[in-house]
């Protein structure tokens, strides 16, 4: 796996960020996140295609995860779950119970949410549509419990709207 920095993007549309993104990695395994200017790209192979928003620092390979490592990591989700008809966004009292079950391979040693909410703009030659995403910025400390699993968590990514910059896990150690 691999993790890329892209800085100096545009802030008032992170549906042009998805999509230079996508392009820039040519659509191969990738999830992100952007906050502020700056955005995490983690890719399961090295960007392939030309960057058009934004400069990238470059890219380099993660170290493996060991079982028994700990570490504090910043996590943006989209907690959902599905009503029968549609996904609805977990309530504040949900969030607690939802994160452990959703990051196979870690045990969370501890965790402080707090709800945030993007809005995209995707514009087409006729209109421009306003997405919403609501999830959550979550501070916790991981415990690699299996380092196998952790990985594939890793690379996978962690709820709903991975492609729109929820469900990467960024570790700060």
């Amino acid at each position: 796996m691999y993790k890329t920095t892209i800085f100096g993007l545009d802030v008032i549309n992170h549906y042009n960020i998805h999509k230079a993104i996508a392009a820039y990695f040519h659509e191969a395994q990738h999830i992100w996140r952007c906050d502020g200017t700056t955005a995490i790209v983690y890719s399961a192979e090295l960007p392939k295609g030309e960057l058009t928003l934004g400069m990238s620092c470059g890219s380099k390979e993660v170290a493996a995860l060991v079982s028994g490592d700990v570490f504090p990591a910043l996590l943006r989700v989209n907690a959902c779950k599905h009503t029968g008809e549609r996904y609805v966004p977990l309530q504040d009292q949900e969030i607690q119970a939802w994160l452990p079950a959703h990051l196979p391979g870690f045990e969370v040693t501890s965790a402080q949410f707090a709800r945030v909410k993007s809005v995209m703009h995707k514009t087409t030659d006729t209109a421009t549509h306003r997405i919403t995403l609501s999830g959550y910025d979550v501070s916790a400390v991981l415990e690699v419990v299996d380092a196998e699993k952790a990985t594939a968590t890793m690379a996978a990514g962690v709820g709903r709207g991975r492609r729109l910059g929820f469900g990467l896990i960024l570790p700060l150690a």
